[in-house]
């Protein structure tokens, strides 16, 4: 097994170079795509062939099923850690990381601008994103509290990007049909007038949604048609 394991390193390693040196062709990438899986077949083999040497015989079935249970496992969380998950809400917290990674904010200000983050994952982003002035906190007037865990509305996630992103036209204001009296009215017509929201309803797109909760997918858009 370890011999596999440095065949297959000493295979990649050998790819690299080879990529590196422009010297790549379909057949030396087919050799080895085989010789890689040729290595990984060995390995798994001998993996399941070990097991009988290490229990006893009536051990063998049970430690054969935990072998399986966590090769599954490992599969599982492999491929957790790829999905984007686009319908997914966003929360406070996820839309701190998502535009303090976008806009590359770097001050945090010293941290722990907010009481309610202490220890929380996006806690450094959030206070880079409270030190941008992006952020005012979600209990006004005090706003010592992120609420990192809330989700965002749409039209909460229109004022985060106006802030972001400093646009100041509104277009003449009344872009959409569903949004007189909210809070983020102004915001949310700055952000159509700069083209980066669309409505809520297509192909009209006379309404806004703003107490709609944005998924990752609609961040993901958003985002891209404000810095793309």
């Amino acid at each position: 097994m370890i011999s596999t394991d440095l065949g297959r390193a000493v295979a990649f390693a050998w790819i690299t170079v080879v990529v590196a040196t422009e010297q790549m062709t379909l057949m030396i990438l087919y050799l080895s795509v085989f010789a890689v899986g040729v290595l990984e077949t060995i390995f798994d083999t001998a993996s399941m062939s070990i097991t009988p040497s290490l229990v006893q015989r009536d051990q063998l079935e049970r430690a054969n099923a935990r072998i399986s249970g966590a090769l599954i496992a490992a599969l599982l969380l492999y491929a957790a850690e790829r999905l984007f998950c686009p319908d997914d809400f966003v929360t406070r917290g996820q839309m701190a990381a998502f535009l303090v990674r976008a806009l590359g904010y770097t001050d945090n200000g010293g941290g722990d601008l907010f009481i309610d983050d202490d220890g929380h994952t996006f806690e450094n982003d959030i206070d880079k994103l409270g030190t941008a002035g992006v952020t005012k906190g979600c209990n006004p007037p005090d706003n010592d509290r992120f609420c990192p865990d809330d989700r965002v509305t749409r039209g909460a996630m229109a004022a985060f990007l106006v802030r972001a992103l400093g646009y100041t036209d509104n277009g003449g204001g009344n872009l959409f049909i569903d949004d007189d009296g909210s809070t983020f009215e102004n915001d949310i017509d700055r952000l159509a007038t700069a083209g980066v929201a669309k409505g809520c309803n297509p192909p009209v797109n006379d309404k806004f949604c703003p107490d709609d909760f944005v998924t990752r997918g609609q961040m993901a858009a958003f985002l891209h048609r404000a810095l793309g």
